[in-house]
């Protein structure tokens, strides 16, 4: 159970859920647009989300691509995004609770 937080780390806990999410959709937006050519997937709204998504894990692959890491056919930056998310929520729980 988390500790209560001030009004403005709940507010910040849920900003970084969203960008959880995002990142999750934007992953299977990415296995779906590779194996199904659906046209709901070129919808405006959908692009958009996935756009967000890319914009937050593309640090991260840029990071991976700079430091060498040679992945294969996986790509491991939403798992670092996801990561850094989780990182921020802790330190968002340890810094605003009551």
């Amino acid at each position: 159970m988390a500790p209560p937080v001030s009004p403005l780390g709940v507010v910040i806990l849920l900003a970084l859920r969203g960008l959880w999410w995002l990142v999750l959709i934007h992953v299977v937006l990415s296995w779906l647009r590779n194996y199904s050519r659906q046209r709901w997937l070129y919808h405006p709204v959908v692009i958009f989300v996935d756009d967000l998504g890319n914009a937050i894990v593309r640090p991260f692959r840029e990071l991976l691509s700079r430091t060498g890491m040679r992945t294969g056919g996986l790509d491991f930056s939403p798992m670092m995004a996801i990561l850094a998310l989780y990182v921020a929520e802790r330190l968002v729980l340890q810094l605003f609770a009551r």
